[in-house]
């Protein structure tokens, strides 16, 4: 699961070039956006270093946490006298830095992409020792798995990665394997494609209720009508994924 460590990065990096945002304020919300267990963890990160609870940049971040709305000048005053009052320009950019190094590291450690992408590392380093037989294991483990999670994207990865091993290896049933590989690939595209589709039209139904919704009246949209629709028609198909169900 992405999680709030996820979608922070995703968010205030977006909202800093789609609208220009002071990066004060940018720390002040992503730090905000923590979960308690982000909060102390980060900040155990920080008094880890060598000045311990001493470090400048822990007492920035919590003179920041503290504040329920961001207050330049007042962490200014606070910081009078020390290094980081000459200007924070700097230290408040280089906190910022250091806070999405520590999502992304938790991201990473805590992710299930993060287990599909090392078992990647391990398929290509099987392959390139010369070793397709145990990538292919490999591969048919992490398959069972993404089929059985409905992750279209991920299986079909996974079916061209066999598709290349299986070319390597030659066996008698060269021909009968790449062929059951075709036909798994044609049955996934669908699938992913379904789940494209859902996605799209959860969002234009989205952005379209909220259009509705800022207008002062209650209206006839014929659009959200057409969209209804073809929301209905996309339940219908017993190929959708669950999550896109869902969504």
């Amino acid at each position: 699961m992405k999680g709030i460590a996820g979608n922070a990065i995703d968010l205030y990096i977006w909202s800093l070039s789609r609208y220009g945002m002071k990066p004060s304020a940018a720390l002040h919300r992503l730090i905000q956006a923590l979960t308690p267990e982000e909060k102390s963890g980060f900040a155990s990160t920080l008094g880890a270093g060598r000045k311990g609870s001493n470090s400048l940049y822990l007492s920035l971040y919590l003179a920041i946490h503290a504040q329920e709305e961001y207050d330049e000048e007042a962490i200014r005053t606070a910081f009078k006298g020390t290094s980081f009052g000459k200007s924070l320009g700097f230290p408040k950019s280089h906190l910022y830095d250091k806070l999405l190094d520590y999502l992304q590291t938790q991201q990473r450690g805590s992710t299930s992409s993060s287990a599909f992408r090392q078992a990647l590392d391990i398929i290509e380093l099987l392959a390139d020792r010369g070793l397709p037989e145990q990538a292919l294991r490999r591969i048919d483990k992490e398959l069972k798995l993404a089929q059985a999670l409905e992750d279209a994207a991920t299986v079909l990865q996974l079916l061209r990665l066999k598709r290349r091993q299986v070319m390597r290896l030659q066996p008698e049933e060269l021909a009968t394997d790449i062929a059951g590989i075709s036909a798994a690939e044609t049955e996934w595209e669908g699938t992913f494609q379904l789940e494209q589709a859902a996605t799209r039209l959860h969002d234009e139904l989205y952005a379209s209720f909220q259009a509705v919704r800022r207008k002062a009246r209650v209206a006839d949209d014929l659009h959200l009508s057409a969209l209804w629709d073809q929301s209905a028609l996309l339940l219908g198909n017993p190929r959708l994924p669950f999550a896109a169900s869902i969504a």
